[in-house]
């Protein structure tokens, strides 16, 4: 991180250095860049946040994925479905139906819209966990 203090430091460049560490699979130093920028007075942006949630999503961490969704939502920075629909993506993929539907309720319930993916992803998960009543729910939603 002095390298990077070192270098004008803005949130594009911790950004760049988000997705080079999550190329290399160094989550853990992808991790704190976010917290390390507050403290040098640099604000995490939306793209920090949401390659922060692509990158614990693709490595099967949702909850990790939760929680940089908190902090987006902390910042009011959410401005769509699509980090919602990453990590709920992320929770149908660990087969957690409870997870995916209570992220699917508290996206509608603060007036984020979903789209076709976010209700194919939810189509998909309840068909593959057996429930085809909650699956065809959703088709009609």
């Amino acid at each position: 991180m002095r390298r990077i203090k070192r270098l004008m430091l803005s949130a594009c460049v911790c950004n760049v250095t988000i997705k080079a560490y999550g190329l290399l699979e160094k989550l853990d130093d992808a991790c704190p860049i976010a917290d390390v920028m507050v403290r040098y007075g640099v604000l995490p942006d939306n793209l920090t946040y949401s390659s922060l949630i692509q990158l614990m999503s693709t490595a099967k961490l949702p909850e990790k994925a939760l929680y940089y969704l908190r902090k987006m939502q902390v910042a009011k920075l959410l401005i769509d479905c699509v980090p919602y629909s990453v990590v709920i993506s992320s929770f149908a993929k660990n087969g957690n139906l409870r997870m995916i539907e209570c992220l699917f309720r508290e996206m509608v319930a603060s007036g984020i819209q979903a789209d076709t993916y976010v209700y194919s992803i939810l189509v998909d998960a309840y068909a593959e966990g057996g429930d085809v009543q909650q699956s065809e729910a959703f088709l009609v939603w």
